[in-house]
């Protein structure tokens, strides 16, 4: 598909929604609902699909650290497009590899891939917009992450319901996601000089940096673990395995229009607000399997976790980058990273937690008051005089 006659504005957004549908629609969740098929065929545990979600996570904790700390201005853009072949690659590579070492270290190129769409790709989008864009920008760069949950649930379901074993679909997503490589080229152009220089001249907005990046290290804690395990929490609520295996698709569907729904609250509640609500309705989707352990439980967990995991992550950057307003990569990157290295840590907990019979009850009451404790303390974060993390030199 050609975009060379689109306006600039829609030639960045879609690239940029094509890096998050390859790296983190498909690169990152098609591993959620491949997972229980992964079991089948290859007799992986709970606890070595912790393993495999945790190196993912590393991966990702350090392409957010090279991002923020190490990468210069100018290579940004072609370690965005570098990311997203070693994504593709790495899809693929769990498709052609058989060995529990391979997967690990597929899994950590996979997370560094991850990193290089969140962190490197949204700034490099929301840089090219006008600020009055912006908003709706940040819906269709993160609904392009939906979308890739939703199109890589269908075809994983699909295909394993035509008999197709892991090894296969894995390099069906592969061969899927290498077309959109050919949409993300427009970042690769310089931005316009004038949207540049309007960048600069944002002004910032008080902010208690270093509690924000506590709360939103608490979202990635409360997060990873329905993110790497809901298909396997609702199978064992003995729902059927109709449930359990679409479960997933419907994560992806309510994240579709909810990536623009939460722009449409900041827009008329405030930024804080929405963020604020996200965290609650992703501690109610997490716990609620606890509360309800039936189909109704099972799916309206699934809907609430979809509907807000991906606003908590972009209402809290968005709130990140109007503190640092000409810094935002660096503040991306050092947000990311905390959300990362709690990531690492809840599958692993989770492990310890499940025992021999994948009982996920400690492991979501964790989760869920993870995203409640987080709630709190963007309280502080909102509150407390504004602390400079990041030096004008950044």
């Amino acid at each position: 598909m050609s975009t060379a006659r689109l306006p600039a504005e829609w030639r960045y957004l879609l690239a940029g929604a094509a890096g998050t549908a390859i790296t983190m629609g498909v690169g990152r969740f098609a591993y959620t609902p491949l997972l229980p098929l992964m079991q089948h065929d290859h007799g992986l545990d709970a606890v070595a699909g912790s393993w495999l979600a945790a190196s993912h996570f590393g991966g990702y904790l350090a392409g957010a650290l090279l991002a923020a700390l190490w990468l210069p201005a100018r290579r940004r853009a072609a370690a965005f497009i570098g990311g997203l072949v070693a994504s593709v690659l790495s899809s693929a590579g769990m498709g052609l590899s058989e060995t529990f070492t391979s997967w690990m270290l597929l899994r950590f190129v996979s997370g560094l891939g991850a990193a290089a769409a969140m962190v490197l790709g949204g700034a490099l989008v929301l840089e090219r917009l006008p600020a009055t864009q912006r908003a709706f920008g940040s819906g269709l760069l993160y609904g392009g992450m939906a979308l890739g949950i939703v199109g890589s649930t269908l075809a994983i379901n699909g295909l394993a319901a035509g008999g197709w074993h892991a090894p296969a679909i894995w390099l069906a997503c592969a061969a899927a996601c290498t077309p959109l490589l050919w949409c993300a080229r427009p970042l690769l152009e310089a931005p316009p000089s004038s949207v540049a220089e309007a960048r600069t001249a944002l002004e910032a907005r008080p902010l208690h940096l270093g509690w924000l990046l506590l709360a939103y290290a608490c979202a990635g804690y409360g997060y990873s673990t329905s993110a790497t395990f809901l298909p396997l929490i609702v199978r064992g609520l003995g729902v059927g395995p109709q449930i359990s295996a679409w479960v997933w698709l419907l994560v992806g569907l309510a994240a579709l229009p909810a990536s623009f729904a939460w722009g449409w609250i900041a827009a008329r509640c405030g930024s804080r607000r929405a963020l604020d609500f996200a965290y609650l309705v992703q501690a109610a989707g997490v716990g609620l399997p606890l509360l309800l352990p039936n189909a109704t439980g099972a799916l309206l967990s699934g809907a609430l976790f979809g509907a807000s995991f991906i606003a908590v992550v972009a209402l809290a950057l968005a709130i990140a980058r109007e503190a640092e307003p000409t810094r935002a990569s660096r503040v991306i990157g050092l947000m990311t990273s905390a959300y990362g290295l709690t990531q690492i840590l809840g599958p692993l907990v989770s492990a310890r937690l499940i025992g021999p019979h994948d009982n996920f009850s400690w492991p979501l009451v964790l989760a869920s008051a993870s995203l409640l404790l987080g709630f709190a303390l963007l309280r502080l974060a909102y509150r407390r005089p504004p602390l400079r993390l990041l030096t004008e030199s950044a």
